[in-house]
């Protein structure tokens, strides 16, 4: 397994997980795909986020889980 920090061209996967996770949870957040990609892009300018990659694919936790300042 891989871990680096996710960058600004993260942000489309990051929020596409993200808005799955929000399904799959059935999460009363409503927000579009377009939304969710400026939020997680508006995120990762002050904080940090660890991409962690298997096999060249991105797995993990909802994006954001190891955020740090």
């Amino acid at each position: 397994m891989n871990h680096r920090l996710a960058s600004k061209f993260d942000v489309p996967l990051l929020a596409a997980m993200n808005a799955r996770l929000i399904a799959d949870e059935r999460h009363r957040n409503r927000m579009t795909a377009a939304e969710l990609e400026k939020r997680m892009g508006d995120w990762l300018s002050p904080l940090k986020c660890c991409s962690a990659t298997k096999t060249a694919l991105p797995f993990g936790e909802p994006p954001g889980l190891w955020n740090t300042r």
